[in-house]
């Protein structure tokens, strides 16, 4: 598996899904619809942390507060109207149909900068791939930051894991569960026991990691199925960065996608991508109900 492609021009819908399919790893540089929605998180996140330089908040507040403000961002950030908006404007950018495309909301990832060397699973990722949570193989995953990012302040991916398999709990792992321990603990004031992500069950070197640095206005680009993690932030500084998740509802329905190599989750979690032309919910696709995939 090759190392980051990177790319000065929005490439075609249709070459791009093949090439995130195979497992390309493609960074689009200077995107003007992703600074838009830069743009628009930064003074956001600048709002919710009442500071021009938010990255370094930390520095007059204590974590209690830090978190407090953290996890009411990221949610209201999950229902942000224009943030959706700039989402929508971003896949149009890209050539996307709308009548074909679906998207998850817009996830804020807000990272405190000494999540190290205990890292707080509200904040930081372990090794995962998404789709062991998913179970859609369509998956497409667009990851960019809000600030400047380094090695030690970002996410990383595990390009040699694409075809290698790789022992984990997806069989087992039950997100309404785990919402509801977090509902659970913040009632009863206490530190929620978690997991985001279903996990590993055997180690994963970081040696074998690629950690990604790229410059605002670019969007990385992968697969759902590749391994990917935070990297535990001891660097000085908070990290902020966009994540957001497309699927293309024809190669749902045509089977086209990624390989699942490992993963054993036992539904699939069509219901957390929304259409983009009417926001409705996505049901099964229906290879009787759409159109032949075409190669746009």
């Amino acid at each position: 598996m090759s190392a980051l492609q990177f790319l000065a021009n929005t490439p075609l819908p249709g070459w791009l899904r093949r090439r995130i399919y195979a497992g390309d790893l493609l960074v689009v540089r200077n995107v003007a619809a992703i600074q838009a929605l830069v743009e628009h998180s930064r003074a956001e996140i600048c709002a919710a942390f009442d500071s021009a330089d938010p990255v370094h908040a930390q520095c007059s507040l204590d974590r209690a507060e830090w978190d407090r403000r953290a996890a009411g961002l990221r949610q209201r950030y999950k229902r942000d109207a224009q943030a959706r908006k700039l989402m929508v404007a971003l896949f149009a950018a890209f050539g996307f149909d709308p009548g074909r495309t679906a998207a998850d909301v817009v996830n804020l990832r807000c990272q405190p900068h000494d999540d190290n060397p205990v890292p707080d699973p509200r904040h930081t990722l372990g090794a995962h791939r998404d789709t062991w949570g998913s179970n859609i193989y369509q998956q497409i995953n667009w990851w960019a930051p809000v600030f400047p990012v380094t090695a030690k302040r970002t996410i990383a991916l595990f390009p040699g894991w694409w075809s290698r398999p790789l022992a984990n709990d997806s069989a087992s792992w039950d997100l309404a569960a785990s919402r509801a321990e977090i509902h659970a603990a913040r009632e009863e004031g206490r530190k929620p026991g978690y997991r985001n992500v279903p996990e590993p069950r055997e180690p994963v070197d970081r040696a074998d990691w690629l950690p990604v640095v790229i410059e605002s206005g670019d969007v990385l680009v992968f697969s759902g199925a590749h391994l990917h993690a935070s990297v535990p932030n001891a660097s000085g500084a908070a990290r902020f960065s966009l994540e957001l998740r497309s699927l293309d509802l024809h190669d749902a329905a045509g089977g086209i996608g990624a390989p699942n190599i490992d993963g054993a989750a036992p539904m699939v979690a069509w219901h957390w991508f929304r259409r983009l032309d009417d926001n409705t919910r996505v049901q099964a696709p229906d290879s009787d109900t759409v159109l032949a995939c075409d190669t746009a």
